[in-house]
């Protein structure tokens, strides 16, 4: 993996201020690594597992921050203040009336889901025909990190 790009991750000191300058200067850092010759799928694979290490990490201490937020009053890092706001969970599964209309509405999307099947096909088969497709479409590139070993 690139050393560079998990010291550039890594950066925040105790001190630190986390601000929109500080992402500026973090995507800045991240365009000259790109300009200076760094590896732009080692920088990927990295951002990536982090990102996704980071997103669990979050959900494990959540908990343990709402606690500290409550019990000390000290909501602010890295000069960064963290609001808890309330939020209602409504169980409406408990609710006849709105299970009917959620399984109403699963028939049509899995219907709806069929007929984009239809329509790829189609497509598929109009460009081995020669022929135009029924709809417009667009290729795109996507990247697919592979499962961590």
């Amino acid at each position: 993996m690139n050393p560079a790009i998990f010291d550039a991750l890594s950066g925040l000191k105790k001190t630190s201020v986390i601000s929109a300058q500080t992402e500026e200067n973090f995507l800045n850092l991240v365009k000259n690594m790109l300009e200076s010759g760094e590896n732009p799928t080692e920088m990927y694979v990295a951002i990536d597992f982090m990102r996704a290490t980071l997103d669990k990490a979050q959900k494990l201490i959540k908990q343990a921050t709402i606690n500290h937020i409550i019990n000390t009053n000290d909501n602010v890092g890295f000069g960064r203040e963290l609001s808890l706001v309330k939020v209602k969970d409504y169980k409406y599964e408990e609710d006849k009336r709105w299970n009917d209309i959620e399984n109403q509405l699963n028939i049509i999307k899995t219907s709806q889901k069929n007929y984009e099947a239809v329509l790829q096909n189609k497509v598929k088969e109009s460009i081995q025909n020669g022929t135009t497709p029924p709809i417009r479409y667009e290729e795109n590139t996507i990247i697919k990190p592979g499962k961590l070993k």
